[in-house]
C-alpha cells in the first residue's frame, strides 16, 4: 500500500468538495487548472480510468498515492537497477 501522507495535502486540494473522493468533474478542473491543452474527453476518461483502481468511479487517495507511485521514477528505477557493467550482469571493473 501506498504511504498515503505524502500525497494527502495534494488529494485534498483537487477534492475541491471534500467528500474524500475525487470525482471526475473534480479531476477535469485539476485538468484545466494545469493549463496543458484541452484533453480529449476519452482521453480523460482514459487517465480517470486508470487510477479508480476499484472502479466505483471515484478515486481516493489511497488510489491516487498508489498511482503516483506506480509513476514516479523511483518505483520505476527497479527495473534498471541490474549492474549494467556488463552484457552478463558481473560487475564491471
Amino acid at each position: 500500500m501506498a504511504d498515503t501522507s505524502t500525497y494527502a495535502a495534494t488529494f485534498q486540494l483537487i477534492d475541491t468538495n471534500q467528500d474524500g473522493k475525487i470525482d471526475s468533474t473534480e479531476f477535469a478542473a485539476l485538468m484545466t487548472a494545469l493549463g496543458g491543452p484541452t484533453l480529449d474527453p476519452q482521453v480523460a476518461a482514459s487517465m480517470f480510468s486508470g487510477m479508480d483502481s476499484d472502479q466505483d468511479g471515484q478515486i481516493s487517495l489511497d488510489e491516487l498515492a498508489g498511482y503516483l507511485d506506480s509513476a514516479s521514477p523511483a518505483a520505476n528505477s527497479d527495473a534498471g537497477s541490474a549492474d549494467a557493467g556488463s552484457a552478463d550482469g558481473a560487475p564491471s571493473a
